[in-house]
């Protein structure tokens, strides 16, 4: 067979064509993706209802990423906005992530006839982090490393308010002013989870952070708090679907100079809408002591210890036509959690504890949003602050 035949008008029989091209300038493509105006009767600020104003956007190929909003506390008078900015540098050889905000909110820290009171605070302040990955030779899993810098001016909005009595314990009042925390944190998981399985089935992961607060950067007080970590997973013997995992998490805050240690809060679930969820805010996380309020316990230590039993029990993956939503498993959780936080050695009988199950659905939302909607009843049957308690969220499992 003769060869194909090629005259001047092909390709092959001149010069090169022209292909023209040009440096990658994220900042054609840095367009925000939406405006929201979201109204809650109960917003983030903790003023009762708020109107806000939030957007977040990012170049084409993903080098950049910011999240901003504009929030005003109806209640208040005069209205005072609240805003806050962060952006997300993911092309770097080190990814880092910039924060900035000025809040007018309400804030604990304050005690006052030995009762805690709410205040309202100004704030401003921001953070610049980074943080970098790094496989571990021999194994699937890796190291993370990550660290950052804040600085915070914190004032009073209003006055604390509140009656003094002598026969009472002396107010405690929260550290205003300037402000600063350096953070560094370690990590390192070896975890896998197979096509069927409904979380990670084998493996461990270790966690650790610290935060150092210091006069010679700019604070008012030298404090240290301790955060760390250590989770297990590990297939039931007698089924290789069912998945025995547990959780142990602690903390402890040390303080110099007769200022107050770092404080931790413990207790159940909080809130964390839908909308918030679908727009890009992280679901609720699973470390929780089911069974109680939020921050029912505080101190300047705490430990947690949580076990579940997770097993599977449908998988329709079933949609209806084109709708935007997809169900693809459903599965069950029966937890124990034991946990407290104090400031001295507690009682046998300070400790709280936690009974309950928990119905988990794993859906696709809007063709490409994969979420994990949480339905649980709890138990809180030791100590104060516990009792039954229903909620329905979305969440994912530690």
């Amino acid at each position: 067979m003769a060869p194909p035949s090629q005259g001047r008008d092909h390709p092959g029989a001149g010069a090169p064509l022209p292909l023209p091209s040009h440096p990658y300038e994220p900042l054609r493509s840095l367009g925000p993706r939406y405006w929201l105006l979201d109204y809650r009767s109960e917003g983030p600020l903790g003023l009762g209802p708020e109107l806000a104003v939030r957007t977040d956007g990012g170049d084409a190929v993903g080098f950049h990423a910011y999240r901003a909003a504009v929030r005003f506390a109806l209640r208040r008078r005069p209205v005072e906005p609240s805003a806050e900015l962060s952006w997300r540098v993911r092309r770097a050889q080190v990814p880092w992530s910039l924060w900035l905000y000025h809040r007018v909110e309400a804030r604990g820290g304050l005690s006052v006839g030995g009762r805690r009171r709410r205040w309202l605070a100004r704030a401003a302040g921001g953070e610049l982090s980074a943080d970098y990955a790094v496989p571990a030779a021999g194994t699937f899993g890796a190291h993370r490393l990550a660290g950052g810098l804040a600085v915070e001016y914190l004032a009073r909005a209003a006055p604390f308010g509140g009656r003094l009595d002598p026969n009472e314990p002396p107010p405690r009042l929260p550290t205003l002013g300037w402000g600063t925390r350096l953070r560094a944190a370690w990590s390192f998981a070896d975890v896998t989870r197979q096509a069927w399985d409904v979380t990670s089935s084998e493996g461990y992961r270790l966690a650790l952070s610290a935060a150092w607060r210091e006069p010679l950067l700019g604070g008012r007080r030298r404090s240290l708090a301790l955060r760390w970590a250590a989770a297990g997973y590990l297939r039931a013997p007698w089924h290789r679907l069912h998945v025995l995992a547990v959780r142990y998490g602690g903390g402890a805050g040390l303080a110099w100079d007769d200022g107050p240690p770092p404080r931790f809060g413990l207790g159940g679930f909080g809130e964390r809408p839908l909308l918030d969820v679908v727009l890009g805010a992280p679901p609720l996380g699973g470390v929780a002591l089911r069974g109680y309020e939020p921050w029912a316990r505080s101190g300047a230590w705490f430990g947690l210890l949580q076990t579940e039993w997770r097993f599977p029990l449908l998988r329709p993956m079933l949609g209806w036509r084109t709708l935007p939503l997809f169900l693809r498993r459903v599965w069950g959780t029966l937890f124990v959690d034991v946990g407290e936080a104090a400031d001295g050695l507690p009682e046998r009988d300070d400790w709280g504890l936690g009974l309950g199950a928990e119905l988990h659905a794993d859906v696709l939302l809007g063709y490409y949003l994969p979420l994990s909607l949480r339905a649980g009843l709890a138990w809180g049957v030791l100590g104060e602050g516990g009792g039954t308690s229903f909620y329905v969220h979305v969440g994912q499992a530690f």
